[in-house]
C-alpha cells in the first residue's frame, strides 16, 4: 500500500501509475502453475473479470485453502511437471521432513534465515514501512516547517525561527500519539488472539493428516495379523490368496492417499485428472479398468476407499482374511472413521476462518504500523522514529503474517511456502506408501517364538545356565522331582496326574519357579513344593513362611540342605496346597488381630492414666476454694 502510494506521487501520469503497481503485486506462481489467465482464457467461472483499468480482479468461488481458489489448477501441467509429480507420489523415501525441524539452541536460531517469519516480512512489510516512515519524518522535521515558517513570515511574524515551527509542528502530533498508544493494547490483544485462533486451525489440518496414515495403518496391522496361514506350520508364509489380498488392499490405501491429497492441495491436483490418472497407470499405481470406473465417478478418493472398504469384506467372507466377525467388526469400525478424518479435512480448510475477522485484523495492524512514525517522532525524535517503526512492523506485521501463512498449511496459495512455513504433502503420501509395503512385508513369515511362544520360552532354570527337574516317581497323591537334564523325560502318565502347572525348583538356596506348559501338562491346578526331608513334619509351616517372604509370587519352594544337588522334592497335590493357603490367610488374620487388639489396649491404657491425673487435680483445687468460702 504505502508503495502504491509512493509510485503514485512520482509517476506522471495515472495509468503510468496502474502499470508500474500491477507489475509489482503480481507474484510468480509455483512451478506446477502457469500464471492466472482472465475469464476469457479459462472459458469457465473461475471467479476472474476485468476491471476499469484492464487488470484481472481475482474473486475466489472456491475453497482457496484446498487449490488456491482455482478450479483448472491440476489441467495446466507440462509432461515434465507431471512426470516428477508422479515420482514423488509413488515414492516410498521420504525426502524431506514434515515440517521445519528446529534445535532449541539461542545460538542455533539467531542464525535462522529461511522457514522464519523474518523473511517473510523484512523485505515486504519492513524495508516499506520504513520507506514510509522516512518520507513522514522529512515532512515533520523539513517540508511542514519550512511552509509554516514561509507562512509566519507572510503574516509579519519575522521573529519566529524554523526550530519553533519544527517544535509546533511535532507537538500538533500529539493527539496522534495518544491514540497509537491507547490503539497498540487493543490491537496486540486482537492479534494474539487471531494467532492462537489460526494455529489451531494448522494443528488440525496435521492432526487430521496424522489420523488419515493412523488409520490405514490400523488396517494393515489388522489384515497382515489375520491374513490366512497354516496354522500347524509356523513357518508357512500366507497363502496364495491372503497374498493377493494384502497386495491389493496394499495399492488401493497408497492410491487413495495420493488421491486424497490430490482433492486438498494444489501440489497434487493434477493427478486427479485424466492426464493424471493416466501417468499413475504407467507407473503402476492403478489399472485401466479402474481409470474408467474412476473416471465415470465425481469424487476419485472416496471410490477407492469403498473398494477398499469392499475388499476386506470379501477376503473376510471367503476365507483369505482369518477371524470373522472380530477382524471384520474392527476393519469396518477402521474404515468409518477413516471416512471421518479425510472429510474433517476438506471442512478444516474451506471454513479456516471468516473474511470479516481476517480483514479486520489486517485493517488494525495496517493502520498501526502507519500511524507509528507519526506518533514516534514526538517522544523519539526522527531517527528513532525510523528505527521505531521498523521494529514494530516486524512484530505487528510478522504476527499477521504468521497467522495467514497458519492458514494456508499445504501452501495452495503460493503464501506460506515462499519461506518453507507449510506441511510437506510429500513426505505424508510417501510415508503412507512406506508403511502399507511394510506391513504386507513384516508378516509374511513369524518366528516360531510369534506362532507359539511356549514352545521357545527359556526357563528360569536355563536363563541361568542351571539344570532342570524331571519326574522320577508318581503316586496318585504325589509326584516326586530329582534334579536332572530336561523336562522333557516327563512321562505320559505323569502328564496326566498333573492338572495345571508344571513345577521347576531352582537350583537357588531358597527359591524355586513355577512354569506353564500346556503342551505338555493339558488339565491343571495348582501345585505348591515342600522338602521331601521335611514334608512329613514341618513342610507346611516351612512352605508358609517363604511363600511371606516370596510377596506375589504365588509358590515358592523350600531346600532342606541346599549344598546337596540331590535333595530330593516333593510336589504336594492340590488340595494340600490349598489347605496351605487358607492356614496361611487365617494366620495373616491373626496377626491383624492380635495386632489391632494391642493397639487399642495401650491406647486404652494411656487415656485412663491421664483421666487419673486430671481427676486428681481437679479435685484438689475445688476442694481449696470450698474451704476458702466456708
Amino acid at each position: 500500500m504505502v508503495l502504491r502510494v509512493l509510485i503514485f506521487l512520482l509517476c506522471f501520469s495515472r495509468r503510468e501509475a496502474y502499470q508500474i503497481c500491477h507489475s509489482l503485486i503480481v507474484r510468480r506462481g509455483p512451478t506446477i502453475l502457469s500464471p492466472r489467465y482472465t475469464k476469457a482464457q479459462t472459458s469457465s467461472g473461475s471467479g476472474e473479470k476485468s476491471n476499469q483499468f484492464g487488470k484481472a480482479e481475482y474473486e475466489p468461488t472456491v475453497p482457496v485453502a484446498m487449490n488456491g481458489g482455482d478450479l483448472w489448477v491440476g489441467w495446466r501441467v507440462t509432461p515434465e511437471e507431471l512426470e516428477e509429480l508422479v515420482e514423488a507420489a509413488t515414492s516410498t523415501v521420504r525426502g524431506k521432513p514434515v515440517m521445519k525441524q528446529f534445535h532449541p539452541r539461542r545460538d542455533w536460531l539467531w542464525r535462522q534465515w529461511d522457514g522464519t517469519i523474518v523473511r517473510s516480512v523484512m523485505f515486504n512489510e519492513v524495508k516499506l514501512n520504513m520507506a514510509w516512515a522516512l518520507i513522514s519524518v522529512s515532512i515533520v522535521y523539513h517540508i511542514l516547517p519550512r511552509a509554516l515558517l514561509v507562512q509566519q513570515s507572510l503574516g509579519g511574524f519575522d521573529s519566529v525561527t524554523l526550530d519553533a515551527c519544527r517544535s509546533a509542528v511535532v507537538a500538533s502530533l500529539k493527539p496522534i500519539e495518544n491514540f497509537w498508544a491507547l490503539t497498540q493494547t487493543l490491537v496486540a490483544f486482537v492479534l494474539s488472539f487471531f494467532l492462537s485462533q489460526t494455529y489451531a486451525v494448522w494443528r488440525e489440518v496435521y492432526s487430521i493428516a496424522r489420523k488419515i496414515q493412523g488409520r490405514l495403518s490400523d488396517l494393515g496391522l489388522l489384515l497382515a495379523t489375520n491374513g490366512e496361514r497354516d496354522l500347524t506350520r509356523p513357518d508357512t508364509p500366507y497363502s496364495t490368496r491372503a497374498i493377493v489380498t494384502m497386495e491389493i488392499w496394499a495399492r488401493y490405501a497408497r492410491l487413495f492417499n495420493m488421491l486424497f491429497f490430490a482433492s486438498v492441495t494444489r501440489r497434487f491436483a493434477p493427478l486427479a485428472t485424466p492426464k493424471g490418472l493416466q501417468a499413475l497407470n504407467a507407473q503402476g499405481a492403478i489399472t485401466s479398468d479402474e481409470v474408467k470406473t474412476l473416471l465415470a465417478t465425481t469424487s476419485y478418493h472416496q471410490t477407492v476407499c469403498l473398494w477398499m472398504s469392499t475388499l476386506i469384506a470379501n477376503s473376510i467372507h471367503n476365507g483369505a482374511i482369518q477371524g470373522a466377525s472380530g477382524v471384520a467388526y474392527q476393519c469396518s469400525l477402521m474404515i468409518t472413521n477413516l471416512r471421518a478424518h479425510y472429510g474433517q479435512m476438506g471442512d478444516a480448510l474451506s471454513g479456516r476462518m471468516n473474511l470479516a475477522y481476517t480483514h479486520l485484523v489486517q485493517l488494525f495492524v495496517d493502520m498501526l504500523c502507519l500511524a507509528a512514525p507519526l506518533a514516534l517522532v514526538g517522544p523519539l525524535g526522527a531517527f528513532g522514529a525510523i528505527i521505531g517503526t521498523a521494529a514494530v512492523t516486524l512484530f505487528y506485521a510478522g504476527v499477521l503474517a504468521l497467522a495467514k501463512m497458519f492458514l494456508d498449511p499445504f501452501d495452495n496459495e503460493d503464501y506460506g511456502g515462499r519461506s518453507g512455513i507449510r506441511l510437506e504433502a510429500d513426505t505424508l503420501v510417501q510415508e503412507v506408501n512406506a508403511n502399507t509395503r511394510r506391513w504386507v512385508t513384516a508378516a509374511r513369515d513369524l518366528p516360531k517364538a510369534a506362532f507359539n511362544p511356549m514352545t521357545c520360552v527359556l526357563l528360569p532354570h536355563q536363563q541361568l545356565g542351571l539344570p532342570l527337574p524331571t519326574v522320577v516317581e508318581a503316586t496318585e497323591d504325589n509326584i516326586v522331582i530329582k534334579d536332572l537334564d530336561d523336562v522333557t523325560s516327563f512321562n505320559d502318565t505323569t502328564i496326566e496326574r498333573l492338572v495345571n502347572t508344571t513345577v521347576l525348583v531352582s537350583q537357588h538356596p531358597t527359591e524355586a519357579a513355577i512354569f506353564e506348559d500346556k503342551h505338555k501338562l493339558h488339565n491343571a491346578t495348582s501345585i505348591s513344593i515342600t522338602s521331601s526331608s521335611t514334608a512329613d513334619s514341618g513342610g507346611t509351616s516351612e512352605f508358609a513362611t517363604t511363600k511371606q517372604r516370596g510377596g506375589n509370587t504365588i509358590y515358592r519352594a523350600w531346600r532342606a540342605d541346599p549344598d546337596d544337588p540331590n535333595t530330593v522334592l516333593r510336589a504336594v497335590p492340590p488340595r494340600t496346597s490349598s489347605y496351605f493357603e487358607r492356614e496361611f490367610a487365617d494366620n495373616d488374620d491373626n496377626e491383624i488381630r492380635t495386632s489391632a487388639k494391642n493397639k487399642l489396649n495401650t491406647l486404652w491404657t494411656s487415656f485412663k492414666r491421664r483421666l487419673s491425673i486430671t481427676t486428681s487435680f481437679l479435685s484438689r483445687r475445688y476442694s481449696r476454694s470450698f474451704f476458702f468460702f466456708k
